[in-house]
């Protein structure tokens, strides 16, 4: 029984050890064992023989017994090859062809029997529709072997195979034979068993392989073979019930998902098969996969269907019925109900919108769709900038097929019928409070869509249109405050807020984090863009309605609730930076391998950049309309109190080189290479996350903190250049001669960039006077000051023509600059140069900028929008908003897209957009037109005025550190703060020089007389003897040199003083009376430095 060789015998075996060996006892228990298990090996090994032995066997009897039939098959053929077969030759024959059938030799034998068949067709369908004869079973293989016969790669000809599987599944002969309900019951019975048998996988076989694609559904029209092909699609279809989702239902719509919608997206299914579907929804009666089914049965479906590709996304697009009075009511087979299909479907949708967030994706869609006129964040476009570098090297898996489908998909779902049946969805669940099933899905959705593209929310209707819905947003705030987690400490019923754990930088746990991070960002971008489009009056109206349910609030929120959401986000966006930047060590591997690895880092990212816009647009709201208390946007969660922090210590130049090559958020910990220890030191967690709040939200830390890190800066930036050791034997002072009645020509034609390319070196300015004298004095550092203030004084005066004065004595760059200068833009850099050198120098000059000017010079945004008109014009912008809310008809008006602009006397009409003198203002486009004259007084009228400026601004100081400061802050750092003097400040660091004692009486009586003075009559002192009338931003213990007076001799001298060393030679005065008026004469002559 050991081969197949006919040995049956078992031979006997021989034990050659002896018997006279003496074996010991454990030898002998190991031995049984042994032969034991060889025995009972021996009996397995020969069950396995016989089994094999007996499939061999059955294997060449039914081979034998098939070939018999085969052959009597033939005979049979042979016998009766011309000539009309009986029905029970034909049922003999179909029985045989059943038993024997082999695709590979029987295809021309079941392609005769068919014929034959189908000559019976109809008196062979009424025999097999008899459920308890053997036809009805024969008739299932036969057309279950015609439908693998069309998988045969050989077939010639599909002519056959369909006419039969045409006529065996006709409705209409089903019907005349069993009537309607009866036909219905067998035809579902009858398409289950063959769709489980490869039905739909046969005919998207024929569809990709024999029919051309070269063709558009709606252009040409289709070949006849892809009609017949698409009426054998809807057949399984046309037993079903519409409203009711069974068993029968679930099995085809599974299998037509799998084969046509989830498979790849051939030419002919993308340009026929669908389209043709999805128009045919629009006809009553209509055949074919129901869209709520198709929804229900995705939802209900098994592991089949949890990878939902970029295939089933377009294909369900594609399929959405788009008349409006489609109802997602559907009647379920198991329950008994009716349930709305709405929620399934926004929730496959938005699962299935995650491909438009993948990074791949995301760069496409970037580099193929450009949007303009929009103003964003600069630094935002930055990082993303780096992000679509970073996808372009980082991340592949996606064909250009795909990420064309995924484009496609982005514009389907634009389309309004879409869009308005989600916001539908949206407004019955909010008036009849059953918001939060929505909330999950439609946040989901927009949430996926906005990280799909850098100005999504301008590009999506869904995104525009449900920020504009003030009650969604309340609802989903609401829903975010009150989205909780388990606290994992205490008792089981206390719980967290979700908002809070992040306030805290801690981590989510991967079921919170889809809980509470789309429905949080979508609420920062679409509440961004809701306070964006009101207007300061119509914002200050709505925050000041106290009932949030009023019918005519727009916002929804009082000034209560933006206090309070702005106090969240706030703590939010610490926590986001705290998690952003954790406190973990270089990690070991490659930077890059991280990347990849963290699958959650770009929508963290984009969390904390969404954040932080709104946090920016609330912030620079409150500053015009003050809805928030004092300190309100002081946080104590990160300080400067330590020596470690202070800028020398933090590489701020070093950190703000290689912040986007290695400290990026979310990216983890980078590992430092010996290059970069060359630029220094890497900073610490807490270094960079400082940096960062310095970057993004610098509000949050004190102004008088921010103040420290700018002049922290600056003295770091002087070591540079204005350090003697540094520059030994190299000359690192600049040399001028100044006169005084030319001041400004002298000076643009000396410091001009092609003659002194550094300025930030140390500046020596002598002065001659209008006689052409040289003045007395050597430039110890108030001469530079002296210059550099009736410098900038002059430079802006209205009278120069480079810059003029609002209605609010304000001043900005002339819109007709160029009309007085040729060679205006070289004389903004100029003025922007010496500003800056201003800054660098911690000079002080009283220069009222416009807001809007401030705006666009130190702003992320590269353009101001209308909101900050009412500084420049405040009669326009009131007129602007009388036009947006204007009742009447705006066509009455006789208004168009032009603007008259008056040139020194002469007037012409300047278009605001091409064609803008045909094209009428109207009710419609009135918004537009709005924003376009706001546009261009703000912005095309002065852009190339305020590029130059801020080139030579930015020549002398990085922008980026002005950025740390708001529009008001940094008129402060420009003029200093509008408060009065602090005498006793003042007074506590005073020096004493030349025997003068802080007890002397003469040092009584001058304190005396400084206190009695007006504020004005202090001011003026303050310049007399410092050259600026403001005190120092940080009281005069910055003051350097600091304040002293100087005892003089004479007592008929008046008090004089020495500018460069912030030095008052006074006489001793022994009345006040004396001492008062001599001081007075001398603040109040204006004789600049030969008084001294």
């Amino acid at each position: 029984m050991y081969s197949f060789e006919g040995e049956f015998r078992r031979k006997p075996e021989q034990n050659y050890a002896g018997a006279s060996v003496h074996e010991p006892v454990s030898n002998l228990i190991q031995r049984a064992r042994y032969e034991r298990e060889k025995r009972e090996e021996a009996r397995r090994e020969q069950r396995r023989i016989i089994r094999v032995q007996s499939c061999v066997r059955s294997f060449l009897t039914r081979k034998k017994i098939k070939w018999h039939y085969r052959t009597l098959f033939d005979n049979t053929v042979s016998k009766f090859k011309n000539k009309q077969l009986s029905e029970e030759v034909l049922s003999d024959l179909v029985k045989n062809l059943v038993f024997f059938h082999d695709r590979e030799i029987d295809s021309q034998r079941l392609i005769w029997l068919s014929q034959h068949i189908l000559r019976n067709s109809t008196k062979l369908l009424k025999s097999s529709l008899d459920r308890n004869a053997s036809w009805y079973w024969h008739m299932k293989w036969i057309l279950s072997f015609n439908i693998d016969l069309l998988n045969a790669s050989s077939l010639e000809s599909f002519a056959t195979p369909l006419r039969i599987i045409e006529e065996l599944t006709s409705v209409e002969s089903y019907k005349k034979i069993l009537g309607p309900d009866n036909a219905i019951l067998a035809l579902r019975d009858l398409f289950q068993y063959l769709v489980k048998k490869c039905y739909f996988d046969s005919l998207r076989k024929i569809l990709d392989t024999k029919i051309p694609a070269m063709f558009d559904v709606e252009d040409t029209p289709a070949p006849p073979l892809a009609k017949s092909i698409l009426e054998f699609v809807k057949r399984p279809f046309s037993v079903q019930s519409p409203t009711l989702l069974d068993e029968y239902t679930c099995t085809v719509m599974n299998h037509f998902i799998r084969t046509f919608l989830k498979g790849p997206i051939s030419d002919i299914n993308h340009k026929f098969i669908l389209p043709s579907l999805s128009l045919d929804q629009n006809k009553v009666d209509y055949i074919g996969p129901d869209f709520r089914q198709l929804v229900l049965s995705l939802t209900h479906s098994s592991t089949q269907f949890k990878e939902m590709n970029a295939n089933l996304f377009y294909s369900l697009l594609i399929l959405e019925p788009s008349f409006e009075e489609y109802s997602f009511v559907i009647k379920c087979h198991q329950t008994g109900r009716e349930v709305n299909a709405i929620n399934d479907y926004l929730d496959i949708i938005s699962t299935l919108a995650s491909h438009l967030a993948e990074p791949p994706v995301i760069d496409y869609l970037n580099k193929t769709w450009k949007y303009r006129n929009v103003n964003h964040d600069s630094s935002d476009n930055e990082s993303d900038d780096e992000d679509e570098n970073e996808n372009e090297k980082l991340f592949s898996g996606y064909s250009e097929d795909e990420l064309e489908i995924l484009k496609l998909c982005s514009e389907l779902l634009n389309e309004s019928f879409r869009v308005n049946r989600i916001i539908l969805s949206v407004e019955e669940s909010c008036s009849s409070n059953s918001i939060n099933f929505l909330l999950g899905p439609v946040c989901k959705l927009c949430h996926y869509l906005l990280m799909s593209h850098k100005l999504a929310v301008h590009k999506y209707r869904l995104l525009y249109t449900l920020a504009l819905k003030a009650e969604f947003l309340q609802h989903l705030w609401k829903t975010i405050l009150s989205t909780e987690q388990q606290s994992l400490f205490g008792p089981s019923l206390v719980t967290t807020s979700l908002v809070t754990v992040i306030s805290r930088g801690t981590n989510l746990a991967p079921g919170d984090f889809d809980r509470i991070v789309p429905l949080l960002a979508t609420f920062c971008s679409l509440f961004s863009l809701l306070i964006s489009t009101l207007h300061d009056a119509e914002f200050n109206k709505a925050v000041g309605n106290n009932s949030e349910q009023s019918t005519n609030n727009p916002l929804k929120f009082t000034a209560v609730d933006l206090v309070s959401i702005t106090s969240i986000l706030k703590d939010v966006a610490l926590g986001l930076i705290e998690l952003a930047y954790p406190d973990s060590r270089p990690s070991k591997m490659p930077y890059n391998n991280y990347i990849n690895q963290n699958a959650q880092t770009s929508i963290w990212s984009h969390l904390l950049r969404v954040t932080v816009s709104l946090l920016r647009q609330l912030h620079s709201r409150d500053l015009r309309c003050r809805f928030c208390p004092e300190g309100h946007w002081v946080s104590n969660r990160f300080t400067m109190n330590s020596a470690y922090d202070k800028p020398s210590n933090m590489h701020f130049m070093q950190y703000t080189r290689r912040s986007r090559l290695n400290y990026r958020p979310f990216r983890g910990v980078p590992v430092i290479s010996m290059d970069n220890l060359d630029e220094g030191p890497p900073l610490t967690t807490r270094q960079v996350r400082i940096l960062t709040v310095l970057k993004e939200i610098p509000f949050v830390l004190p102004f008088e903190e921010r103040v420290v890190v700018f002049q922290g800066l600056l003295l770091n930036n002087k070591v540079e250049y204005q350090n003697a050791d540094s520059h030994f034997m190299v000359g690192s002072n600049i040399h001028i001669t100044i006169r005084r009645n030319y001041l400004y020509e002298d000076a643009f034609e000396k410091l001009s960039i092609e003659n002194e390319p550094e300025i930030r070196q140390t500046l020596r300015v002598h002065m001659k006077s209008a006689a052409g004298l040289d003045e007395a004095g050597v430039d110890g550092g108030g001469l530079l000051r002296e210059f550099l203030s009736e410098l900038l004084k002059t430079a802006f005066d209205p009278n120069r023509g480079f810059f003029r004065m609002t209605n609010d004595n304000m001043l900005y760059p002339n819109p007709y600059a160029h009309l007085i200068q040729q060679n205006f833009a070289a004389h903004y850099f100029f003025i922007g140069r010496m500003l800056g050198k201003a800054l660098y120098e911690n000079l002080l000059v009283e220069l009222p900028l416009a807001e809007f000017f401030l705006s666009k010079i130190i702003g992320r945004q590269t353009e101001v929008d209308v909101h900050h008109l009412a500084s420049l014009d405040p009669l326009m912008y009131r007129n602007l908003l009388s036009l947006k809310n204007y009742d009447g008809d705006v066509v009455d008006l006789g208004l168009d897209f032009t603007i008259v602009i008056d040139e020194f006397g002469q007037t012409r009409v300047e278009e605001l957009k091409p064609n803008g003198a045909n094209i009428t203002v109207t009710n419609q486009n009135r918004i537009e037109y709005i924003h376009l004259m706001a546009d261009y007084k703000l912005n095309t009228q002065i852009r190339k005025q305020c590029y130059f400026f801020k080139q030579g601004l930015a020549n002398v100081i990085s922008l980026d550190w002005l950025r740390m400061f708001s529009n008001h802050e940094v008129q402060v750092l420009i003029s200093g703060a509008e408060v009065p003097v602090d005498i006793e400040d003042l007074k506590k660091h005073t020096n004493y020089v030349g025997g003068y004692t802080p007890e002397d009486p003469a040092i009584d009586l001058f304190w005396t007389v400084v206190n009695d003075f007006t504020d004005e009559q202090k001011t003026k002192l303050l310049k007399f003897v410092t050259s600026c009338s403001r005190p120092p931003l940080l009281g005069f213990k910055e003051l350097y040199p600091p304040f002293c007076i100087q005892k003089v001799s004479s007592s008929d001298r008046l008090p004089t003083a020495s500018t460069c060393m912030n030095l008052l030679k006074m006489p001793v005065f022994k009345d006040y009376e004396t001492l008062k008026t001599k001081l007075l004469y001398a603040i109040q002559s204006g004789a600049g430095f030969e008084l001294s």
